[in-house]
Parts: C-alpha cells; sequence; structure tokens
C-alpha cells in the first residue's frame, strides 16, 4: 500500500514543524514555498521559545492605554494610518477581543499551545538535531515605574496559577543577574523555563535540510488555489499542478486569501515587526531582556544582540520604516550601558494576526482534507513544532493531543 501524501504549504517555523511532524508519521511529504525554507517571517524574531506566555495581546488594559498606544511617538503599537481602509476591520474585531471574557478565553487558549511547546520542540530536536542552537536560560521581563512593577506582579500570579516557574527579582537580584545593566530597575520577573534559538533562520535551515535527507521534498513555487480532486487535494502552483491526499495551508500573514475561500471566518492582519542586529565584542547579557513600556526585546544572538521593537499594523506590502525600532537605540544605552549600539544589519517582516491573538488549527469549512495551521501571530516559532504534532492528529484521525475548540476556523 502506497503511504499517504501531504502538501505542506508555507515553509516558515509552523510549515517546517508539521513537515516533520508528519515525516515522522510514515507520511510522504511536500514542502511548497516561493521562498527560501525559514527566511520570511521566521528569519527575523526574537529567537524565544516562549512556553510561559500566559499574557495575550487581548485585554481590557488596551482600553485604558490605548490612547497612548495610539498615539504616542513611544508606543510599542505603531498604526500606519494610510493602511487604514485596509486594517480598521481587523483593528475593530480586535478591540472587541480585548472585552474581559473573550480576553480570558485567549490567554487560556494560548497558555494551552505555550505549556504543551517546549515538549513538542525537544521531540523534534530529539529527532533531528540542532541542540546546539538551542539553549533554556529564561526571559528576564524589566520594569522601572510604579506602573510596570504592578504589571508584572500580575504576570506572575497569572504564572502561579499556570503552575509555571517565574522568578521574582528585586533591584539587588536583577543586578546580581544581569550586571551590565544599568542600576535602574525596581524588579524583574525571571521567567526560567523559556528558550531561546540562536539565529532562528539557521536552525530552520538545518531542520529543512534534515527533512530532505529523510526523504522530504522541496518546491520552490507560489501556490495559487487549493482545490478538491478525485480522491485528495489538487494544489495549483504558479507553475504546475500537485495531487496529494491531504494539504495544509501555513503560509503565515500570505494565508488569508486561500483560508477565506475555505471557509476561515478568521480575519488576518500583517502584523509588521523590526529588527536590528547590533555586533557585541563580549555579549553583556545571559538571556533576552524586555521592557514592557517600550515595548522592545534584546535577545543574544551568536556575536551579536538583536533588537525587535514592538508591532506596527499594516498592509503587507507597504513599505518600511525603521524610525521607531532605531529610536529604540537611545533607550538600549541608557540601560544596557556595555552594549556597543553600531548597526549592523536591519531587518522587517510580518507576523500573521487574528483578532482574538490565537491560530487558527482546524480543518477547512469547506474542503476539509486541507488542514489550517496559521495565524500564530508573535509565537509562530514557539507553537511550529506542537502545530506539527496537531495537524499530524487531524490527518491522522485521532483525538488531538489538546481541545482544539480555541483555535477553530469559524470560531
Amino acid at each position: 500500500m502506497s503511504r499517504q501524501r501531504v502538501i505542506v504549504v508555507g515553509a516558515g517555523a509552523v510549515g517546517i514543524g508539521v513537515a516533520l511532524f508528519l515525516q515522522g508519521e510514515g507520511l510522504d511529504v511536500t514542502l511548497v514555498d516561493r521562498a527560501e525554507p525559514g527566511q520570511q517571517t521566521s528569519f527575523g524574531n526574537a529567537g524565544i521559545i516562549s512556553v510561559q506566555s500566559v499574557s495575550s495581546i487581548n485585554s481590557p488594559d488596551v482600553f485604558r492605554k490605548l490612547p497612548k498606544l495610539a498615539f504616542s511617538p513611544t508606543s510599542p503599537l505603531r498604526i500606519r494610518w494610510r493602511d487604514l481602509p485596509w486594517t480598521m476591520p481587523w483593528l475593530l474585531a480586535f478591540l472587541n477581543n480585548c472585552r474581559e471574557a473573550p480576553a480570558l478565553r485567549s490567554s487560556l487558549g494560548q497558555v494551552a499551545l505555550s505549556k504543551a511547546s517546549g515538549e513538542a520542540w525537544r521531540v523534534l530536536l530529539q529527532r533531528h538535531g540542532g541542540n546546539d542552537r538551542v539553549t533554556w536560560p529564561g526571559w528576564l521581563k524589566l520594569a522601572e515605574s510604579k506602573a510596570e512593577v504592578a504589571s508584572l506582579q500580575h504576570e506572575r500570579r497569572r504564572q502561579e496559577e499556570e503552575g509555571l516557574h517565574a522568578e521574582w527579582l528585586d533591584a539587588d537580584q536583577v543586578a546580581a543577574l544581569e550586571p551590565a545593566l544599568a542600576p535602574r530597575f525596581a524588579a524583574g520577573l525571571w521567567l526560567k523555563g523559556n528558550g531561546q534559538v540562536d539565529r532562528p533562520g539557521e536552525l530552520l535551515q538545518h531542520l529543512v535540510e534534515r527533512f530532505a535527507v529523510e526523504g522530504g521534498r522541496l518546491v520552490a513555487d507560489e501556490v495559487r488555489d487549493l482545490r478538491s480532486a478525485a480522491s485528495g487535494v489538487e494544489v495549483v502552483t504558479s507553475r504546475r499542478s500537485l495531487r496529494a491526499d491531504h494539504a495544509v495551508l501555513a503560509t503565515g500573514p500570505w494565508s488569508a486569501r486561500l483560508a477565506r475561500k475555505l471557509g476561515s471566518r478568521q480575519r488576518l492582519v500583517a502584523e509588521r515587526g523590526y529588527h536590528l542586529m547590533l555586533p557585541q565584542a563580549e555579549m553583556p547579557i545571559g538571556r533576552p531582556l524586555y521592557v514592557a513600556d517600550t515595548g522592545f526585546v534584546l535577545a543574544p544572538m551568536g556575536d551579536a544582540l538583536r533588537l525587535t521593537a514592538g508591532a506596527e499594523i499594516a498592509r503587507i506590502d507597504t513599505p518600511g520604516d525603521e524610525t521607531r525600532v532605531r529610536g529604540c537605540l537611545a533607550e538600549v544605552r541608557r540601560w544596557l550601558p556595555a552594549a556597543a549600539t553600531e548597526v549592523a544589519s536591519s531587518w522587517v517582516g510580518a507576523r500573521p494576526s487574528t483578532p482574538d491573538g490565537l491560530p487558527v488549527i482546524d480543518r477547512a469549512p469547506r474542503l476539509p482534507r486541507v488542514v489550517l495551521a496559521y495565524g500564530h501571530g508573535h509565537l509562530g516559532l514557539t507553537m511550529g513544532p506542537l502545530t506539527g504534532r496537531l495537524v499530524a492528529d487531524l490527518i491522522r484521525e485521532r483525538p488531538p493531543a489538546l481541545d482544539l475548540t480555541p483555535y477553530s476556523a469559524v470560531r
């Protein structure tokens, strides 16, 4: 009997995770992407495997902070106003999901995925290698003001409720853990279970190479359509037509058009992120650092620091503007004086964000032989392997490892 064939559309962190877990099930897998695997959205993130994510982007606090978020030049959120006719429906749906009840559902749905993601990553690395690129130093969130301290205390309580290991640090303990920091932080929350990927794009390339060595096929092409075919699915690309028993749509922020055609009701926006690479003669920090008020992260990446900053709501093809992320360099100098802040390179990419902050992991309503796996927002790297495990459950028609109701395509 021939093996079941599956075509995975999209070769980012989620698509690669899906392809490897399906391959581990003994399926015949083809991975299709118009771009080089792992070099789009997944390339430019802070490299954090965030297994302790308890704070969804949706929160009732957004209403209190909305004027500053929308209009302050130092806001971690930037809205490209000329794109508002296209992004307004998503923004309104997002605000609707910031009410107390939907925000709680979002938080619980995110926690369920995040907590299970660490084990999925460990399985993937054990099978395919790459442990030399992943460490588990935790993630340090820092607070300067009383408001930031209160916010971290709230998160600390949520961590405790979920049975996660988060250590509260006073000013002296922050200085002892990260001595290069300026003595300006009142407190810190050390999320000790989080992992760190050194140069995510290179790790993902390694995993794709392992996928190919183990019999997976790579197709460099743009997928134009997914439609029903006799006993399966037809994947129509710009140059050919491919047939398979099943397909998976995992094209991140580019998923919207095909997902709508396949019956998903979830809106999707290209929530753009930026990074700057700052080479370091000596690494001044031991783990990723985050300051909530400014919304940026500094993460060790080999012999460089990667500065990532905030979120930008815009059309996917709007030209990038590095003003905000470059403005953060002054803040880096202020709270990490030992860091070199000369910029070696910069990057802009698009995250696939849904209004409730949760991904879609579900059979396509209009074509059940296609599984939808997109919309992971800031957590695609974290949740890629786990999404692969869940997609394998759906294709194998067995009870999934998690309740997938919160991630329905028609929620």
